[in-house]
């Protein structure tokens, strides 16, 4: 058993250590050890969007993703309410399925909350399995902005976990409070529940 508390040193979680890392550079797509470096203080928000959104991409996606960070510096919601549904419907869900909400799940509730009008186009559905599914209805009735968080919330539930950043350079479909929620919701599908701490 590891001695209490030694992911919360820095010097134990560096890049340089992981078996992951090859001439200063991570293998994998995604860091499958970003909730011990949150504990060790060693990642921030805007330092894990950026290691996600590596490689080459368009310079407007990647201005927007600039402006995101320094509009937003940690994990944020759309409102309070926004918050407190969000907590209340994942504590919900755990309590009649006897699992917690994560992953993928996580970031489809994060933004099936965002107001009354998405929670009724995103439903969580509780099976007789006692298994958290979902159900889509746009019914044609969602605005150009609506339909990009309803459209990322799909792909989720599909196993994508990334967007098509040549989709997220207009702030004219995609506006800037749209385009951090979908941001926040890429964090919560790929790293799960420690990015809420962040």
């Amino acid at each position: 058993m590891p001695p209490k508390n030694i992911y919360r040193r820095p010097q134990v979680v560096a890049c340089k250590h992981c078996t992951h890392a090859k001439n200063n550079e991570c293998q994998l797509r995604v860091c499958p050890y970003v909730t011990e470096r949150i504990t060790a203080k060693v990642i921030n928000y805007e330092k894990l969007i950026m290691e996600f959104f590596k490689g080459n991409l368009p310079r407007l996606f990647i201005m927007r993703l600039r402006k995101h960070c320094r509009t937003n510096r940690h994990f944020s919601y759309l409102s309070t309410s926004h918050r407190k549904l969000f907590e209340q419907t994942r504590d919900e869900i755990t309590r009649i399925t006897y699992t917690p909400v994560c992953g993928p799940d996580l970031a489809i509730l994060y933004l099936s909350t965002l107001d009354e009008l998405m929670s009724k186009h995103i439903i969580p559905v509780i099976t007789h399995a006692r298994q958290l599914s979902w159900r889509f209805e746009s019914n044609g009735s969602l605005s150009a902005k609506e339909y990009a968080v309803f459209k990322t919330a799909k792909q989720f539930e599909r196993g994508e976990f990334e967007i098509n950043p040549q989709e997220f350079l207009s702030s004219e479909f995609v506006p800037d409070r749209t385009f951090s929620l979908i941001i926040n919701a890429l964090l919560l599908a790929n790293y799960d529940s420690c990015v809420l701490h962040l």
